[in-house]
C-alpha cells in the first residue's frame, strides 16, 4: 500500500533473468532435481489464459447451481446470517480489495519538488527527509481514505433489504472464488509449459499436464514461486 518514489538505477543483471535454474527436493528419495524455467512466449501465455477462463467458468456454473460439491463446499448457508450487521460486515470484508484499490487510485500526494542543481546542503537534507517520509504520508493518506469509503459502502449496504444483502453476497463469494480458481489455473499452464530438464529448453519437466497436476502442493508452490520471481524480474526492468 506504500508508494516509493525513491528513483533507483535498474541493474543490468535483470536483463539476463529472463530464465533460471531452479532446485527442487524429491520429496520421496529427498535428493536435490535442477530444472530449468523461463518465461513463456505469447502463444502459451494465450493457451494458458484461455483454460484458465474455462475453468473459471466452470467454477462458476457449479457454484451457482444448488447442491453441487462446490456449492456445499464454499459457499455458508444464507440463513446462518440472520444478523443482519453480521451479513453486512462480511460483504465489506470481501469487497476489501475493491475498497483498496479504489482507495489507492483516488489519493494523491504531489511528490516532493525536484532541487535546483545549486540547491544548499541543508535543502537537499530537507528533500531527502521528504522523499524518505513519502510513503508513510501517503499510507496515513490511503488508509484515511479506505475508511471513509468503507463508512459509505455500510450506508448504502444498510439501506438494502436482506434479500439484496444475500444476493451481494452470493455473487461476491462467487466472484472471489473464480477469481482464485482462475489464477492457479493461469499458473497451472504457465509453470508447466516454463519449467523443462534441460538448460536449452526442450524437455518438458512433465510429460503431461495431468501429471504436473498431480506432483505435491509443496513442490507445486516452490515452482509457483520460482515463475513468479521470473515475473517480477521483468517487470522490473519495465519500470
Amino acid at each position: 500500500m506504500t508508494r516509493d518514489i525513491e528513483k533507483n538505477d535498474v541493474s543490468l543483471d535483470e536483463l539476463f533473468r529472463w530464465n533460471k535454474e531452479v532446485t527442487v527436493e524429491d520429496l520421496v528419495t529427498g535428493n536435490s532435481v535442477t530444472l530449468f524455467m523461463r518465461l513463456v512466449g505469447d502463444a502459451d501465455l494465450n493457451r494458458a489464459r484461455t483454460y484458465a477462463l474455462r475453468k473459471s467458468a466452470e467454477l462458476r456454473r457449479a457454484l451457482k447451481t444448488k447442491d453441487t460439491d462446490e456449492r456445499i463446499s464454499f459457499i455458508s448457508e444464507l440463513d446462518e446470517y440472520k444478523d443482519k450487521d453480521v451479513l453486512i460486515s462480511t460483504i465489506i470484508i470481501l469487497l476489501s480489495d475493491d475498497i483498496r484499490s479504489r482507495a489507492m487510485r483516488d489519493t494523491h500526494l504531489p511528490e516532493p519538488k525536484a532541487l535546483s542543481s545549486d540547491a544548499s546542503l541543508e535543502d537537499q537534507e530537507e528533500y531527502q527527509k521528504k522523499v524518505d517520509n513519502y510513503p508513510q504520508e501517503f499510507t496515513k493518506l490511503v488508509m484515511k481514505e479506505i475508511d471513509k469509503l468503507q463508512k459509505v459502502e455500510r450506508k448504502r449496504l444498510d439501506k438494502l433489504s436482506e434479500s439484496d444483502l444475500q444476493n451481494e453476497y452470493e455473487e461476491l463469494i462467487i466472484n472471489r472464488l473464480c477469481n482464485a480458481e482462475m489464477v492457479d489455473s493461469f499458473y497451472d499452464k504457465l509453470v508447466f509449459f516454463g519449467t523443462y530438464k534441460d538448460s536449452r529448453f526442450r524437455s518438458r519437466a512433465f510429460k503431461s499436464f495431468d501429471s504436473f497436476l498431480d506432483i505435491a502442493p509443496k513442490l507445486k508452490d516452490k515452482l509457483f514461486a520460482e515463475y513468479k520471481s521470473l515475473e517480477l524480474g521483468s517487470e522490473q526492468l519495465k519500470k
